[in-house]
């Protein structure tokens, strides 16, 4: 006879979770918006989370995107530098993808 606990485990699946990078809060990967770095070195919105190479991911909040863009926290997570004139282009994509208010 199998235990039903075991059962009920095994058939569990699993939710991966990604750290914010304006909050540091770590929510589920679907909650949080992921930016990676297209061929020609901008910034862009990984809508699909599929994206090759290195990724950060961020809450949908306002204040967790102004302090990702802020203390440079999306450079550094994505290991690149960005010019001004695609920061302000970034804060405008962002501002499109908010969506609510971090918990945190």
């Amino acid at each position: 006879m199998t235990d039903p606990d075991r059962t009920l485990r095994h058939h569990s699946r699993h939710t991966p979770h990604r750290t914010c990078v304006g909050c540091r809060g770590v929510k589920p990967k679907e909650q949080l918006i992921r930016l990676s770095l297209d061929n020609s070195g901008w910034i862009v919105v990984d809508s699909n989370k599929r994206v090759m190479g290195r990724g950060a991911y961020l809450c949908s909040a306002t204040t967790c995107q102004e302090k990702a863009l802020k203390g440079n926290k999306i450079e550094k997570a994505l290991r690149t530098t960005v010019i001004r004139e695609r920061q302000q282009r970034l804060a405008v994509i962002l501002r499109d993808q908010e969506v609510g208010k971090c918990p945190q």
